[in-house]
């Protein structure tokens, strides 16, 4: 699984992008996501997960909160995302169908403008993708 930063090049920039085809690796990612839905003050290293690799040196760090904040950059390569136990709930829901049964050519907004369920939050989107190259 790939996480890489998209700055622009599209109307959906900026935004951050997990990709892959590997139902293990999409597996990692939700119960990482349903382990922040269980507690504030969670947190977790999404690069760092097993099978995920940076495109150029970005990190992503995942985090529980009291409040649900979204996704902002907080160093040049560095990405923190921070929302409520129930909204890591929500995410998880959305990361699911990936998990059980990941099929080519399909993707899910996780945060930002595209993002439904409260969860456009900030400028910067967080896209989910079933794709060798992480197109959408």
């Amino acid at each position: 699984m790939k996480i890489e930063f998209l700055e622009e090049g599209s109307a959906d920039c900026p935004l951050i992008r997990i990709y892959g085809t590997d139902p293990a690796e999409f597996s990692s990612l939700l119960n990482a996501v349903k382990e922040l839905a269980s507690a504030e003050g969670k947190n977790c290293s999404v690069h760092e997960l097993p099978g995920f690799h940076t495109v150029s040196n970005y990190t992503l760090s995942i985090i529980s909160s009291s409040k649900d904040k979204g996704v902002r950059r907080i160093s040049g390569t560095s990405f923190v995302w921070v929302l409520t136990p129930a909204k890591w709930l929500l995410v998880a829901g959305l990361i699911e169908p990936f998990a059980l049964s990941p099929r080519d050519e399909t993707y899910q907004w996780l945060s930002g403008n595209e993002a439904r369920h409260g969860l456009n939050l900030a400028s910067i989107s967080v896209l989910l993708s079933c794709s060798r190259d992480g197109h959408w």
